[in-house]
């Protein structure tokens, strides 16, 4: 599907969904989308490979934001891996692993998204590569049957999220705006931080042994900002360096290495 050209045009609504089922039809992209204008509101994008039920490798390229983008795989060895091919991609609301052989790999690309990212596929569902992850949107979550890890990860919303799991951030994490939270449920949940900490927002948790952020680089850590710290473990042997002073509302837990201040 290609919508592209001088006059062209791209509108999804509502509860409106645009399936497609079947990938490398064209070098384009299975799924091409540069309109002269655009009015995305709602809806939902969908790559489900179940009819055809074989392995599908599509590709996408929109030049656009984007609603709901949804991925499903039709059973075990029938991947639907979705590729990012040049643009970005900037998602309006959430994105979706249905299984655990739904993939969207991004070769590299930024993902932004401003609804929730549910992944109740694998920890491979999500291929970052060494791209930014986003999450720009009001009241957001971080959920799913699965863990979701990142390269570089950015939280810019307006109201808080949330994440219902532990899982790792592969090198930086910037808290721009917004409440990361950590506790969601009873159980507190804890981020593996291998780069650097700015935190400029705030992020909570129940002050457990299984919360907060734990720096657990190989080399040495920088943390820097003026939010409000929660739980802060350091677990590097290279240790960690503060470039300013910090608060931190609950424990500093020095387990391995040299913290710099």
């Amino acid at each position: 599907l290609e919508i592209v050209n001088a006059g062209s045009d791209f509108n999804m609504s509502g509860s409106s969904t645009l399936t497609i089922v079947r990938g490398s039809g064209t070098t384009f992209g299975d799924l091409y989308l540069r309109p002269t204008s655009s009015n995305i509101t709602g809806g939902t994008i969908v790559f489900n490979n179940t009819v055809p039920n074989v392995t599908q490798t599509f590709s996408m390229d929109a030049n656009v934001s984007l609603y709901n983008l949804t991925i499903t795989g039709a059973g075990a060895a029938k991947n639907a891996t979705l590729g990012l091919s040049i643009n970005p991609l900037v998602l309006k609301g959430s994105l979706t692993f249905t299984n655990a052989n739904s993939i969207l790999n991004a070769n590299n690309l930024n993902v932004t998204i401003a609804g929730n990212l549910t992944n109740n596929g694998a920890a491979a569902s999500y291929l970052y590569g060494t791209n930014t992850t986003t999450f720009n949107g009001v009241n957001q979550s971080i959920n799913g049957s699965a863990v979701t890890n990142f390269y570089d990860m950015v939280m810019s919303c307006s109201g808080s999220l949330s994440a219902y799991s532990s899982f790792t951030v592969n090198r930086n994490l910037s808290l721009n705006t917004g409440t990361l939270i950590l506790y969601p449920v009873a159980t507190d949940y804890k981020i593996t931080l291998l780069g650097n900490l700015v935190n400029n927002s705030s992020y909570i948790d129940n002050n457990t042994s299984g919360g907060g952020i734990m720096l657990g680089g190989t080399t040495q850590q920088q943390i820097s900002g003026t939010g409000a710290f929660g739980r802060l473990e350091l677990n590097n042997a290279a240790g960690a360096i503060t470039l300013n002073d910090i608060s931190l509302q609950n424990d500093l837990v020095l387990t391995t290495g040299i913290l710099t201040i």
